[in-house]
């Protein structure tokens, strides 16, 4: 019964990794498919199939993680499993804004993308609350340090732009970057603050390295993105795609 668990979880660890690196090999060749291609829909269509199977690849993986959990703390891994869900879907939604045009902010993708950060910080007081309960209020202090770090910086860039850009309009702009990267930080933050040492189960919940590149560089990428021109992010500002 032991040898079948553990032959069952290592196919499991190794489906994930063969997961992981369809979508690297994918994404690769959709970024030199980006820079060889000039024809603007053609450039398009390549740039929305990299993030979307990043996105939905990351929603994968968060849930092997899920379902993969034996013991230990493990129900934080639901919440990111969720928050990478709903951006998988809101990426998908976007693909599909792409695909007819339509640019109007607020999109439906915009109701979608702002769910990670609430998802990602339920997840990680699970962590706090489940590792060491006294850290709740340093580990909130500096949460809430975090956070109004980012929300001023990201209005100091936005406000002198926002020229002829409507409040319905600014709000869905400024969530984006001050959600993805509240998510980062925080996770950044609480790795020292626990003392965590993740060990290779945390691959499949997209945690360590999905929290500190992908959340972290896309929210820096749609940030710089969206204050150079205030417009719909094509998310081709950073040279290397995630």
């Amino acid at each position: 019964m032991t040898n079948s668990k553990n032959h069952s979880r290592f196919s499991a660890f190794d489906f994930g990794f063969l997961v992981f690196w369809i979508s690297v090999i994918l994404v690769i060749a959709s970024f030199f498919g980006n820079y060889y291609y000039e024809e603007r829909h053609l450039d398009r269509l390549i740039d929305n199939i990299h993030w979307t199977v990043s996105y939905l690849c990351a929603a994968a993986l968060a849930w092997l993680g899920y379902f993969s959990a034996e013991s230990g703390i493990h129900r934080f891994r639901l919440w990111f499993a969720l928050g990478l869900t709903a951006n998988a879907l809101g990426q998908f939604s976007w693909a599909v804004q792409v695909y007819l045009d339509y640019y109007i902010i607020p999109t439906p993708s915009d109701y979608l993308f702002p769910w990670v950060a609430p998802c990602f910080v339920i997840g990680y007081s699970i962590i706090v609350i489940e590792c060491d309960r006294s850290r709740i209020r340093t580990a909130v202090l500096d949460g809430l340090g975090l956070i109004t770090a980012i929300l001023t910086f990201s209005l100091a860039l936005y406000l002198p732009q926002r020229e002829g850009v409507g409040i319905s309009q600014l709000l869905p702009l400024i969530n984006h970057p001050v959600s993805f990267l509240t998510a980062a930080a925080l996770g950044v933050l609480l790795i020292p603050l626990l003392r965590l040492q993740p060990d290779k189960s945390w691959f499949f919940s997209y945690s360590v390295w999905e929290e500190r590149d992908f959340v972290g560089c896309y929210g820096t990428r749609f940030l710089s993105c969206r204050f150079l021109r205030m417009e719909p992010c094509s998310m081709r500002v950073f040279p290397f795609p995630l």
